[in-house]
């Protein structure tokens, strides 16, 4: 019976919808691929042991990303009582795009150092952080590409109106309406907001 209500209320296809999808996916791996390539090293430069912690903590953030908008609870108003408690997912991606960004930029640059420092030693840890430098400039450049969609999805360029923005996979929908009702959900809005998909 559990099996049966995960696939009734999962939607597995959300992962692999473009953009959002697809780019909250790369979210939750290529941390963790950071994570095990730093950890596999024949070598760990100084610096590295904060970077494996940020992948570490951007890997189950984005996995609870992942799994709320799997089981649809984005949309959700979650009844606590008498009062309805409900999870701005879109505005919290935003922000912890933002700031990883900006670590991962740091991680690209030490990464770019790293390899450099690493030419008089093996083959094998030059190769491994050649790796290690490509996946954070892939993250970098996922985290921003989430936190421009998201900007552009923002109503009147207000981000802080992210709070009443959804993630669907292929679109950002704006939500006009609530209830405070017991499993209580978002009306979407008639008009799509953000991008199409790319």
């Amino acid at each position: 019976p559990v099996m049966e209500t995960i696939r009734a209320h999962a939607d597995w296809s959300f992962v692999g919808k473009k953009p959002f999808g697809v780019l909250l996916l790369a979210l939750m791996l290529l941390p963790l691929t950071i994570v095990i390539g730093i950890v596999m090293a024949p070598f760990v430069f100084e610096g590295f042991g904060f970077v494996r912690s940020w992948s570490l903590t951007l890997f189950f953030m984005a996995l609870f990303f992942n799994a709320a908008h799997i089981f649809g609870l984005q949309r959700k108003v979650i009844a606590v009582g008498a009062r309805g408690i409900y999870i701005p997912f879109t505005l919290i991606i935003f922000i912890t795009c933002l700031i990883f960004m900006v670590l991962y930029a740091f991680a690209s640059l030490l990464s770019f150092i790293s390899v450099i420092d690493s030419l008089k030693f093996s083959f094998r840890l030059i190769v491994t952080y050649i790796v290690i430098l490509l996946l954070n400039l892939a993250l970098t450049f996922v985290c921003a590409r989430l936190a421009i969609l998201l900007f552009r999805a923002s109503p009147n360029s207000k981000v802080l109106l992210l709070s009443t923005v959804v993630i669907e996979g292929e679109k950002a929908v704006r939500m006009d309406t609530m209830t405070s009702s017991n499993g209580a959900q978002f009306t979407p809005a008639g008009t799509p907001m953000g991008v199409p998909p790319v």
